[in-house]
């Protein structure tokens, strides 16, 4: 790590002892690669200051459930007050770590996210920043210039409580392509880490999204509508929340991974929160 060493710096991380915070100035070409991220380290994002204005205009926006878009209505819910969406949470946390880590790196995205927990709801006036830990790492056979990490992305609050994780799959840039042998291995076929339909398969599609607990069936599906992705919200959602090349510059994105301008995953999942809440509230 001797060579990165000058790379990361604790003194913006004053009182909070989980990790380190990455560096304006960094290494080679302005960039951190795959080899330079350490494993177990956790990087830290700048705090942030969460007011109830911004968690009212994305409810509105995205899921507009009571807790989410009126202070009086969500004193009566379960949270007992005003709340931040969970995906509103989700892309905090995503512009924190962007902001801290991956726009400091050679990033190329990400193929997914394992899993998501929300712990306790984020409010106004909560001040929050994100911790990035690796926790894993290996070359990409089929790509030896690609690494690929396992990483923990928490958002923590003042007081040094997890409100909310990830466990996700970040690719970066090598520095030096990796010398991988023999034949690449091949694509083993996904299982879901927890499969819904194990006792009943998917069922014709239903009319009543907003039933009890226990009228819902496993197995019963809904249709949500659709929605067309246009390049300026792409861009426009990519600006708020997921500042990577890859979603905000046709060129850029054209030489990435992905081959052409795409939308965040985040973007994808606020869009099916609002649909299936859309769904519904006119049910």
């Amino acid at each position: 790590m001797a060579g990165v060493a000058g790379s990361l710096y604790k003194a913006s991380c004053e009182g909070h002892e989980r990790g380190w915070c990455v560096q304006d100035n960094v290494s080679t070409g302005g960039l951190l690669h795959h080899e330079d991220l350490e494993v177990g380290r956790a990087y830290l994002s700048a705090p942030q200051t969460i007011t109830a204005d911004e968690i009212i205009r994305f409810g509105r926006a995205y899921d507009p459930q009571p807790m989410h878009v009126d202070a009086e209505a969500a004193k009566k819910t379960i949270v007992g007050g005003l709340c931040a969406s969970g995906y509103h949470t989700c892309v905090i946390m995503m512009r924190l770590v962007c902001d801290a880590v991956l726009n400091r790196v050679a990033s190329l995205g990400s193929p997914g996210v394992d899993e998501v927990k929300w712990m306790k709801p984020v409010k106004p006036g909560d001040v929050v920043r994100c911790s990035y830990q690796i926790q894993e790492q290996r070359v990409l056979q089929s790509r030896p210039a690609v690494g690929a990490s396992k990483v923990l992305v928490e958002l923590i609050d003042a007081n040094n409580e997890v409100l909310a994780n990830w466990i996700t799959n970040q690719f970066t840039r090598m520095r030096t392509a990796a010398a991988v042998g023999g034949e690449p291995a091949g694509k083993r076929p996904r299982q879901p880490a927890f499969d819904l339909w194990q006792d009943a398969p998917p069922g014709p599609l239903a009319c009543q999204p907003d039933l009890f607990f226990e009228d819902r069936q496993v197995g019963e599906t809904f249709d949500l509508g659709r929605h067309t992705f246009s390049k300026d919200s792409i861009i426009a959602f990519a600006r708020d929340w997921d500042p990577q090349p890859f979603h905000l510059d046709e060129t850029a994105a054209k030489a990435s991974l992905f081959g052409a301008l795409s939308a965040s995953g985040w973007h994808t999942a606020c869009l099916y929160i609002r649909n299936l809440v859309g769904a519904r509230q006119s049910a």
